[in-house]
């Protein structure tokens, strides 16, 4: 996943602005430390950080022509980022997308993106599979869900699962 998301990254870059400036952000995304370490270590963070890169091309995309299918890979990437990690995996786009409408001092970010929609195709995507890991998982599965989305809201020592870092750390 990290090399897919870096090889979006830079056909990205590569057609808005010229293959030259595409490999350097292939390039330097590459060989950056974080994500070396990031993309060797057993975590979801890559998988999460793939479907943001996701939503963040598309984001770009919809925002340089609204009519196309860039609406799909907001969509696709923002379930494949909850499907990784939870509530962070909508939150940080939704996040994204109001900062979009802060800067332009306008709701148009928001509208492009018909959240309904997005909402209804991400939670039919990732419900599925929650639905159906549920059903596998039991009563177990369901416990683990909620304690690792309830300490991103009530912090690590409430939820007792050992993530202890400051707000700081992130």
């Amino acid at each position: 996943q990290s090399g897919a998301a870096a090889l979006l990254l830079t056909g990205t870059a590569a057609s808005l602005l010229s293959p030259p400036a595409g490999a350097a952000a292939g390039i330097i995304l590459l060989s950056s430390f974080e994500w070396l370490r990031a993309a060797t270590a057993a975590r979801v963070d890559m998988t999460l950080t793939f479907g943001l890169t996701l939503v963040f091309v598309g984001l770009l995309l919809v925002r340089r022509s609204p009519r196309g299918p860039w609406l799909l890979l907001c969509y696709a990437g923002a379930a494949w980022a909850t499907l990784a990690k939870g509530i962070p995996g909508l939150a940080i786009p939704a996040l994204a997308v109001a900062l979009l409408c802060l800067l332009d001092r306008s709701l148009q970010p928001l509208r492009a993106l018909r959240p309904l929609r997005g909402l209804a195709v991400v939670g039919l995507l990732a419900g599925a599979w929650y639905a159906a890991a549920a059903a596998e998982g039991g009563r177990a599965f369901i416990d683990i869900v909620a304690r690792e989305n309830l300490v991103r809201i009530v912090g690590a020592r409430q939820a007792s699962l050992g993530h202890e870092h400051g707000l700081g750390y992130l």
